[in-house]
């Protein structure tokens, strides 16, 4: 992402085709997403009872397993095409953007990943198979803490990838 920060103002926000993201509201994607994860790891965390020895491996459960595996990238290939619903939108209009909007998101985006760093971090002295909590889509997906943690990293990959993909097409296409 430190590579994608200091392109110009024009890339960030110019879309490929009407239909896809430009990269500033790729990042802003998950930024949205995130925001529903950061709270609820907050909440969860302290509530889980310490360990004295950290737990070696964790396998996510089948279910889990599947919603993980259906997000995370293979490679440079997103498996699965999805349509994003209204609540992970990015919170911003394009037309609305200027170059300090533009750094704040960033901003936030690093701060989201520092506090998923510090969440996984701080998870390792818990007994994370003691309760789950819902995903960001409701009770129909519920996570135990790392199942969460990987699930949350392979969105953030799926994204990474369809950024190259977005600035690949914006370099081969004319302004």
């Amino acid at each position: 992402m430190e590579s994608i920060q200091p392109l110009d103002f024009e890339t960030l926000v110019r879309r490929p085709d009407p239909r896809q993201w430009s990269p500033i509201e790729i990042v802003g994607h998950m930024n949205s997403t995130y925001r529903l994860y950061r709270g609820r790891l907050d909440d969860h965390i302290p509530r889980l009872p310490d360990v004295d020895e950290p737990e070696d491996q964790f396998k996510a459960g089948r279910k889990n397993a599947w919603f993980i595996n259906m997000i995370t990238p293979r490679g440079k290939e997103r498996a699965y095409k999805m349509k994003t619903t209204q609540k992970f939108q990015p919170v911003f209009q394009l037309e609305e953007l200027n170059d300090q909007k533009v750094e704040q998101i960033f901003t936030q985006f690093f701060s989201d990943k520092q506090h998923l760093k510090e969440s996984i971090h701080q998870s390792r002295t818990k007994q994370v198979r003691q309760q789950k909590f819902n995903s960001a889509i409701g009770p129909i997906v519920r996570f135990y803490l790392p199942e969460a943690f990987e699930f949350v990293i392979g969105h953030d990959e799926r994204h990474l990838v369809q950024m190259e993909e977005v600035l690949d097409t914006l370099k081969t296409s004319p302004q």
